[in-house]
């Protein structure tokens, strides 16, 4: 969980060094950066009224996020010998590790947002529903 002013967020799973980061500390600082980087960049998402539908959906969803993110795993390659199968890695470390990436605001789709939005002058109940439900 990352602290923002008062207000707290999940941000997913703990996170853990790989077994090739254990016992060389220039990895493990570099894993420790992205993890203070991840709680500046997520304070900025957390509060940022236009993310809001990302708020849910962008967490770190493996323990090792960090630590990919700091071997470089969330950079992409421009050149033509890119593998596809380091696309589809590519992708789903923005998918997986949004925030160790800082890739949350990717997740942001207009459509869903604006389903998701509550329409404050609509009246969902007609007289008597919430009767009938008890």
């Amino acid at each position: 969980c990352i602290s923002a002013g008062t207000q707290t967020f999940d941000i997913g799973v703990g996170q853990e060094l790989r077994d090739a980061d254990l016992g060389n500390p220039v990895r493990a600082q570099k894993t420790i950066n992205v993890i203070a980087d991840t709680y500046d960049y997520v304070q900025g998402v957390m509060l940022d009224t236009f993310l809001s539908a990302v708020r849910l959906t962008c967490r770190n969803t493996h323990r090792h996020c960090a630590s990919r993110a700091a071997a470089g795993d969330c950079e992409s390659e421009d050149d033509d010998d890119y593998l596809e199968e380091e696309t589809e890695a590519y992708n789903r470390m923005h998918f997986e590790c949004g925030p160790a990436c800082g890739s949350c605001d990717l997740l942001y789709n207009e459509e869903l947002a604006a389903s998701c939005r509550i329409d404050q002058a609509a009246d969902v109940f007609a007289k008597g529903d919430l009767g009938g439900m008890f």
